[in-house]
């Protein structure tokens, strides 16, 4: 069984929290669900519990492809006691509106699964992951790259490769131009006005590079036309 004091959180909502918070049966039926949970997805004070999760979400992955059904990923997971990552998906709300969720998913760690175990989705309204919002809050800091790679610049402004690079990566000429700002530390804003274009579309010109370049942060893709290994300035280092 849960640990009585999060069971007890999760049932009486005795914590406030802007998050969805729903705690769902062996079956994968809702037993209750926080007034959070209710405003994200539409639904009114007690009208989700008793409902399958899979037909009030009806969510779906990044690709369409159908993520919420009887007996889903999530379903068999914890029936191996196995841990659920983190992830996003696009469910429907009460009116029929899609919206992504980011969804942390809480199994009991008693090592068995049985009728009385109980499932719990804490999730909270992200942006969608093809929108270049989504994109920039999987990257560090803005600033503190800037920072980075400023610094990285004065140590190594010698050995800038830019032209190189784009070259070997096939960047687009104003992709290049881009990329050349930003390893002499310009922010977004600077950019878009010294090359006369909307701070947006900077943005979408960066996550490009980003892509093209197969580095997780602008301060990566700096290390590389600098001649550096961009494994060295990776997240988590």
């Amino acid at each position: 069984m849960l640990n009585q004091n999060v069971k007890g959180a999760t049932s009486s909502f005795s914590y406030q929290t802007p998050e969805g918070v729903v705690e769902m049966d062996a079956t994968g039926k809702i037993l209750s669900a926080n007034p959070s949970a209710e405003e994200i997805l539409g639904y009114a004070s007690g009208e989700m519990a008793g409902k399958p999760c899979y037909e009030t979400c009806q969510g779906h992955d990044l690709s369409g492809n159908r993520y919420c059904f009887p007996n889903c990923t999530v379903m068999e997971m914890a029936k191996r006691n196995e841990p659920v990552q983190n992830f996003d998906i696009q469910v429907l709300t009460r009116a029929g509106k899609k919206i992504w969720l980011n969804v942390t998913t809480l199994l009991e760690s008693n090592g068995s699964y049985t009728v009385d175990s109980r499932i719990i989705h804490i999730f909270r309204k992200v942006p969608s992951p093809m929108g270049a919002e989504y994109f920039f809050r999987q990257i560090p800091d803005l600033n503190e790259t800037l920072n980075k790679s400023q610094g990285l610049l004065q140590s190594y402004q010698k050995t800038n490769h830019v032209g190189s690079v784009a070259k070997q990566f096939g960047l687009s000429p104003r992709e290049t131009e881009v990329f050349k700002l930003l390893t002499e530390g310009h922010g977004t804003h600077e950019m878009g006005g010294m090359l006369k274009l909307k701070t947006t579309t900077v943005r979408t010109h960066i996550q490009r590079i980003l892509k093209k370049l197969n580095v997780h942060s602008m301060l990566e893709a700096v290390a590389m036309a600098l001649g550096k290994n961009p494994s060295e300035f990776s997240r988590g280092e």
